[in-house]
């Protein structure tokens, strides 16, 4: 069993390594192709509510369609397909409906940006628009990626993410510098991410062949993933806001800069925070759904030893990656595709030493999704949103960018222990009831309705 788990662990690292490394470079590559100032801040603020959308459906949906898939699994084929096409539709609508007013929301304010010139303001809300697409596709591509998981299948659904940033990065080679450019940078996007779907709906098809074809499954016995799904993406929400409200308030900022400059140092946070987040507490979250929440005890113990590796784990990687910037910056004081290194290496800085809170974090709410126990999330979320844009204001005021940054990390530092005491609190109510209420079982086609 351990040497299955560190398997699946091992092949979820290599393949969030290599889909994450394109993204990784995406916005270095744009930043030097366009120039360091407004023309990347209005890229960078609508990217920033797209990727809010794409992280809320991929996190939510990937999390909560697993114990539906595994209900639909023990079917056969049929029963796989009859689960992953309803919560396919149920995604797409969903994301939809929650995703277009945080795209209205972001364009309002790039509106009222009267220091931006009028057609980089019009840029911005074009990309938010366009880039709408991008979230309501991950809503089903991350259906997919849940089918997979549940197979063991790690690598495909996290090296296919490189995808959506593939396709841009080999566009920018023939696109001009020009605004409307941009346009045409996130029609790319889209389109990786459509590359992305067929190739992990070819997966899909090529697993359900191992399984028995299965007995008719009625659709309308299987439970819809938002009863579960929708308590965490409230959170989720809230937890992603962080980010965008980063942005809002930069905005704010006289400096030309400050909106692209913390966009590229959550980009460097998230390479070792996704790296363990794809890898040990994915695989652990997939086993915690199979288990279920039957085996609280289990599950607590898995959860103790998960979280004294992710701080040791995540303690190390941000040590190491506050020490190479510091030294990149003594040896190469010149600029890094168009940013100062020094201002890098500073807001870098700022945001690694939230790095190991912020696994705490990604723990504790994927033990929240895998025990189907989401409606403690929304008020924790709600609480650390409102002390995020406190303490933004206050750190943008004292310290520039620099402090927003430092503001973020000091909510995610807060975070952690409320996770963590919240995660034992809930476990140890399930384990002295020792009982459950389980999803309701899929009913065969020959059963009556009750």
């Amino acid at each position: 069993m351990r040497a299955r788990i560190a398997g699946n662990a091992g092949r979820a690292l290599i393949g969030t390594l290599l889909g994450n490394a394109i993204g990784f470079l995406l916005p270095f590559a744009v930043t030097s192709h366009y120039g360091f100032g407004r023309l990347t801040d209005a890229y960078f603020f609508a990217l920033g509510f797209a990727i809010f959308g794409t992280v809320l459906s991929a996190t939510v949906i990937e999390a909560n369609a697993l114990p539906l898939i595994n209900l639909g699994k023990r079917q056969g084929a049929h029963g796989v397909r009859v689960a992953a096409r309803r919560m396919a539709r149920q995604s797409v609508l969903g994301v939809l409906v929650a995703y277009i007013p945080v795209a209205v929301c972001g364009s309002l304010v790039v509106a009222s940006r009267h220091a931006w010139p009028p057609d980089v303001r019009e840029a911005a809300i074009t990309l938010t628009v366009i880039l709408t697409l991008l979230v309501v596709l991950v809503g089903a591509t991350s259906v997919l990626a849940a089918v997979l998981y549940t197979f063991g299948d790690f690598l495909w659904p996290t090296a296919t993410q490189s995808f959506r940033s593939l396709v841009p990065i080999i566009g920018l080679l023939a696109l001009g510098r020009s605004v409307s450019s941009l346009d045409v940078l996130a029609w790319l996007m889209v389109f990786g991410e459509l590359c992305r779907g067929a190739v992990l709906l070819a997966r899909v098809r090529a697993r359900l062949r191992t399984l028995p074809s299965g007995a008719a499954v009625t659709p309308a016995r299987l439970p819809s993933i938002w009863r579960a799904a929708g308590p965490h993406a409230l959170a989720m929400v809230g937890v992603l806001l962080m980010p965008v409200v980063d942005k809002v308030v930069a905005v704010r900022l006289s400096a030309a800069g400050a909106v692209t400059l913390l966009d590229l140092g959550e980009k460097i946070l998230f390479v070792p925070l996704l790296g363990v987040t794809y890898s040990v507490i994915l695989v652990a979250g997939a086993r915690w759904a199979e288990l279920g929440a039957a085996a609280t005890a289990q599950v607590r113990g898995d959860f103790i030893r998960l979280i004294r590796r992710v701080i040791w784990l995540t303690s190390g990687l941000a040590l190491l990656f506050i020490a190479g910037v510091v030294v990149f910056h003594a040896l190469w004081s010149g600029p890094v595709a168009g940013v100062p290194s020094g201002k890098l290496a500073a807001i870098v800085a700022c945001f690694m030493i939230g790095l190991p809170a912020a696994a705490v974090t990604n723990v504790g709410s994927r033990l929240f999704t895998s025990l189907g126990r989401t409606r403690y999330l929304p008020p924790i979320a709600l609480l650390l949103l409102v002390l995020d844009v406190v303490f933004d204001l206050i750190g943008a005021k004292l310290w520039g960018a620099n402090g927003i940054a430092l503001a973020t990390t000091a909510v995610r530092i807060v975070s952690a222990p409320i996770y963590v005491i919240a995660c034992f609190s809930v476990m140890r109510t399930l384990i002295s009831q020792n009982s459950v209420t389980p999803l309701p079982k899929p009913m065969l086609a020959s059963e009556p309705a009750e």
